[in-house]
């Protein structure tokens, strides 16, 4: 891989820091379908040991800017040619605004490529795509054939793995699009990643500093064979593209389809990512500047949808660039069209060339396929063709001539009539037929009802070119014939004047009138007016309109899912039995639903609404925080983010913390994304651990046990209290340890300690008999010292034995 100044991505990560080319890490590979069916070469220099080495597995886009919803290929170096090596899985994690351009097909396609390039042994390169990260980013598998090696040399940065992408487009709010870790905390901007499998069983060589060791999932990582990744870190080797919308030209190029001739081209410049209608620019010969005395309108067509579009986006076809004042070389659409080529006249004549029908005129483009005929005509017998009867329109006239002979020459008809005095016929005619100058000879008929009277022409006589008629007349014998009944209707068909019955003989003469009926206009009539008597009973019907009368409104709506109008309404009138029609409109920041009510209906006599129902286009809410605490709001479990659109519902989930039980929650656990941050906060309770037991011990001075133990028991973190005693013949001093504490999981021992009370010496003189004083006598002075001396002596053997006991 080269930077965009010619040097390469190994000495440019070098001259970063020149620790930063490290070893990559062993992953057990996955077997898949090969991408290519490519035989590679085995056995040649395999690798030493199972050491993966890595260098450059960074991204260094050579370009600056990227346009919106613009395509382009990114070079990424994936497997290190420094050192021999098994290969391990790689892993493409697509950042954040790009994906790849033809998704799997598309990364397939440049993985065969790659790998033509580098050279594997004994093994191909697969491709497999892994579920979305959590952002919705596309992750790609790179799997080579377990045991597949590549040689030190035999490829260098220029081999590289071109991989197609796409940018997402302006409305996705995103103003840059970041490759590369500066530090671990953002190494999920990395976009290329080593399988460490499980992070112990794999080996590298000597430096791998740049690329620490990461949980998979952590980088949105689904893989079963490498539950750890690595990915580059490094100060200052973050990258970024920044997305524009630069002006992008799309050229249009008219080529005659005949010859494939480009005959004329335009161009048609804006903004990427907006769009453009091709009606008016290019979809008719005039607006491309092209004689439409030559060219044939219909015959324009384009290779890529229509020429009425009406969405068409300017996509650059290589969005990336250093300058974002550049004009951008788009799409090439081409357009072709047809000229009109010569006539096509087919002619039909005699065999003296005399014309015997008019000439057909066939008209089309060069190229196209032409058909002509041969006709019947009256007197004639086809007989040859000159020219091509079917062929292709060239740019010159054509002739097709199709010739006949003449028939026998059959004579007109002599038709034979019979008809009343008015001239009605009574019987159907007859007609004779023959050759000029054969003889012909009528009949009279008998007419039943009719009486003969005369007749008109020749009876009798010779056939010519002229058609003949011959005339019988017949007097009619008066019958009463049936009746003529007159009726008025609408035209529902129900009656709105009084019906009339006209009476008279068959043959006679009937005449209807038209009637006027109040609040209606005559329309038309069925039946025959004015006509004959018959012995079959007719019916003429007048019928007629209603007149106009206004109907009620018609009110079209436009609402939100809320009933909130957005938009005006429309009101449409007209006359009751109208037919009425309403229009969808387009409402920003909306998108049509459904409708409620008609459509198109009939005005009627009664408002009618039509309602049409959009819901909001999403818009993205701010995050829901979900929070686990103890009562005194400790964090005890991680935090998890809600993200969504406004009026999305979400809902939360109480976790299971060990140790602790669910007691309340703070704020809404389900409820609707908004454009504010909302936190809902689970709280628990500590569940009880059973403590040490707390005990109470009450010593004399020497240690000595002078009252019962006490033994306190609790939960851990419970309060407990101890109580001084009082010890006949001792007195409190101190206590040791706590008397007042807390439950904990290691023993606590609390010793209450208390000095012996002294025994009282009293006086000879004190000592009283009632109200008698003894006599002070030598006797009891004597018994007196007894007394203090084994007091005094009783002392000094407490004090030795509690010296014993300290030592």
């Amino acid at each position: 891989m080269k930077l965009s100044n010619g040097v390469s991505m190994a000495l440019a990560l070098c001259m970063i820091c020149p620790s930063t080319v490290s070893a990559a890490t062993v992953s057990d590979n996955q077997v898949g379908g090969q991408v290519t069916d490519t035989q590679k070469t085995a056995k040649k220099d395999i690798p030493v040991d199972n050491k993966h080495h890595v260098s450059n597995m960074f991204v260094n886009p050579t370009s600056k800017y990227i346009a919106f919803d613009g395509t382009g290929k990114l070079d990424l170096y994936l497997y290190s040619g420094e050192k021999t090596q098994y290969l391990a899985n790689m892993y493409i994690v697509m950042p954040k605004g790009l994906s790849a351009d033809g998704g799997l097909a598309g990364v397939k396609q440049s993985i065969i490529a790659y790998e033509r390039a580098i050279k594997v042994y004994d093994g191909f390169l697969d491709v497999q795509q892994l579920p979305n990260t959590s952002d919705g980013r596309e992750v790609y598998a790179v799997i080579p054939t377990a045991g597949s090696y590549i040689v030190a040399g035999e490829h260098n940065d220029f081999d590289v793995l071109s991989l197609p992408i796409k940018a997402v487009g302006k409305d996705s709010g995103m103003s840059e699009i970041l490759f590369n870790a500066n530090t671990i905390d953002n190494i999920s901007q990395d976009m290329l990643f080593i399988g460490a499998g499980n992070g112990k069983d794999v080996g590298f060589d000597t430096s791998v500093s740049s690329y620490p060791q990461v949980d998979s999932a952590r980088v949105g990582i689904s893989s079963k064979s490498d539950i750890f990744v690595r990915g580059i870190v490094l100060n200052g080797i973050q990258r970024k593209l920044e997305l524009f919308m630069p002006n992008v030209v799309d050229t249009y190029k008219v080529k005659d389809i005949s010859n494939n001739v480009e005959v004329t081209s335009k161009e048609i410049t804006g903004r990427s990512s907006e769009s453009y209608s091709r009606v008016g620019q290019v979809d008719t010969l005039a607006s491309l500047g092209l004689d439409p005395e030559i060219y044939d309108e219909k015959s324009l067509k384009i290779n890529s949808g229509n020429l009425n579009d009406t969405e068409i986006k300017w996509v650059p076809q290589n969005a990336l660039t250093n300058n974002p004042n550049i004009i951008l070389e788009g799409q090439t659409y081409i357009i072709t069209v047809k000229k009109f080529g010569g006539n096509i006249t087919a002619k039909y004549q005699d065999e003296a060339g005399n014309q015997l029908i008019v000439p057909e005129i066939f008209k089309g483009d060069i190229g196209d396929a032409y058909q002509t005929e041969q006709k019947e005509v009256p007197g004639y017998t086809y007989k040859a063709v000159k020219g091509n009867p079917k062929g292709i329109f060239s740019d010159k006239a054509q002739t097709v001539t199709y010739i006949y002979t003449k028939d026998p020459v059959q004579a007109a008809d002599v038709t034979v009539k019979y008809e009343d005095e008015a001239g009605n016929t009574i019987a159907d005619n007859v007609t004779l037929s023959g050759n000029i100058g054969d003889a012909y000879q009528t009949m009279q008929k008998e007419v039943p009802g009719y009486t003969y009277k005369a007749v008109k022409g020749n009876p009798n006589g010779i056939f010519s070119d002229k058609a003949q008629t011959v005339t019988y007349i017949y007097t009619k014998d008066p019958v009463q014939a049936a009746d003529v009944t007159v009726k008025y209707e609408d035209e529902a068909g129900n009656t709105i004047a009084d019906n009339v019955t006209l009476s008279g003989n068959i043959g006679d003469a009937y005449q209807t009138m038209q009637k006027e009926v109040p609040g209606y206009t005559y329309k038309a009539v069925e039946g025959n007016p004015n006509g004959i008597f018959s012995d079959k009973a007719q019916t003429v019907t007048y019928i007629y309109t209603k007149d106009p009368v206004q109907a009620a409104d018609v009110t079209v709506k436009y609402e939100d899912e809320a009933g909130n109008t957005i938009a005006d309404n429309v009101t449409l009138s007209g006359n009751i039995g109208d037919a009425y029609q309403t229009m969808q409109k387009e409402v920003p920041g909306y998108t049509y639903k459904a409708v409620e009510g008609n459509p198109n209906g009939i005005f009627s006599d009664k408002a009618q609404t039509v309602t049409y129902i959009y819901t909001k286009d999403p818009v993205q809410a701010a995050d829901v925080t979900v929070k686990y605490e103890d009562e005194a709001g400790n964090t005890i479990a991680d935090n998890v983010t809600l993200s969504g659109n406004i009026g999305d519902a979400y809902q939360t989930m109480q976790k299971e913390v060990p140790g602790y039980t669910y007691k309340a929650v703070e704020g809404n656990p389900n409820g609707i994304f908004s454009d504010k941050a909302q936190t809902v906060t689970y709280i628990y309770t500590k569940d009880p651990v059973q403590a040490a037991d707390v005990t109470v011990k009450y010593e004399d001075e020497a240690g000595n046990t002078i009252a019962d133990n006490v033994t306190l028991s609790g939960n851990i973190g419970d309060a407990y209290q101890t109580m001084q005693k009082e010890v006949p013949g001792y007195t409190y001093k101190a206590v040791e340890g706590n008397p007042n504490g807390i439950f904990s999981d290691k023993a606590q021992t609390v010793t209450y300690i208390y000095t012996k009370t002294p025994i009282a010496l009293h006086d000879e003189n004190d000592i009283q008999d009632g109200n008698k004083v003894l006599p002070q006598t030598g006797i009891n002075r004597l018994s007196n010292l007894f007394t203090i001396t084994g007091a005094l002596m009783a002392f000094i053997s407490i004090v030795g034995l509690r010296k014993r006991k300290n030592k």
